[in-house]
């Protein structure tokens, strides 16, 4: 590429999406000489104008609980991030950045940094914003996770010691202060009243994790223990034993209950996706 075409380029993308995207509306005179003729600034407009309306409706899809909680206020919220999208991702702008599927990828830390009313009148709106946007990246990735079935029901000592437990990597952990699957049940539930839910501040952490065989996510709550283990077994090379001697270390359970109760557990952790298979240990 020319040095003159990556320039037209470059003011391209900064008019479009800089100003024309952010409500501004360039001006003839802001072109450089060799731009004149050569950018339509009245067609730059229009298309902007439509690129953020299906920014818009993108982000409706993306948080669908977000946008019930906020009311009336949601349109108004959209508009604003929409706004100053072009400025959160000038500095670190990507290919992908405006792509419609990573709409709401900056939403989070915008809500924080620009909307302390809302924040104080919703303080479980923020963990909500990250729930959702969880589950759309979840939902998203293209990263493609293999899975084999676990057929071992009652193991040995010495399986468990040279067996590693495969984490999903299309999975995430999140550590929320108020109870978001209740916040959730209550949004969804057409009968109640159209007013501001009341919740009491109550630490949860969620496992989300998607199928691998349908793609879809699924959440669950776990204990902090649990949390643990999933996160040594994604950070590290450990076995199944390994794990359990983890637990071991934050629980009162004799050995033999504790290694019967973590074996249940690994279970269900296959069974929710968020193991998605096991490998042998090299040198076991």
């Amino acid at each position: 590429m020319s040095d003159r075409l990556h320039d037209l380029e470059k003011l391209l993308v900064e008019l479009w999406f800089d100003q024309a995207f952010a409500g501004k509306a360039p001006d003839i005179d802001d072109l450089p000489d060799y731009a004149r003729g050569q950018i339509d600034l009245r067609r730059l407009a229009v298309y902007s104008n439509v690129l953020r309306e299906n920014h818009l409706q993108v982000l409706q899809g993306i948080f669908p609980r977000t946008r019930k909680l906020a009311g009336q206020e949601w349109e108004s919220l959209a508009r604003a991030y929409c706004l100053a999208l072009p400025q959160l991702t000038r500095n670190n702008r990507r290919p992908d950045h405006f792509r419609m599927n990573n709409t709401g990828a900056y939403f989070h830390a915008y809500f924080l940094a620009n909307q302390k009313a809302l924040a104080e009148k919703y303080p479980f709106m923020s963990d909500l914003i990250q729930f959702e946007i969880v589950q759309a990246e979840l939902a998203e990735s293209d990263q493609e996770v293999s899975y084999s079935i676990e057929n071992d029901s009652a193991p040995t000592v010495r399986a468990l010691a040279r067996r590693q437990p495969l984490v999903n990597p299309v999975l995430r952990l999140l550590h929320c202060r108020y109870d978001i699957p209740a916040l959730i049940d209550i949004l969804d539930d057409e009968s109640r009243p159209q007013t501001a839910p009341a919740l009491e501040p109550r630490q949860v952490v969620l496992v989300a994790a998607r199928n691998p065989l349908n793609y879809r996510v699924r959440v669950v709550e776990v204990n902090d223990l649990t949390a643990l283990l999933v996160q040594t077994a994604r950070d590290s090379n450990c076995s199944y034993l390994d794990l359990v001697a983890v637990a071991s270390e934050h629980c009162a359970l004799a050995k033999d209950e504790l290694t019967k109760h973590c074996l249940t557990l690994f279970a269900d952790l296959h069974e929710h996706h968020v193991f998605v298979g096991s490998k042998e240990l090299i040198g076991s």
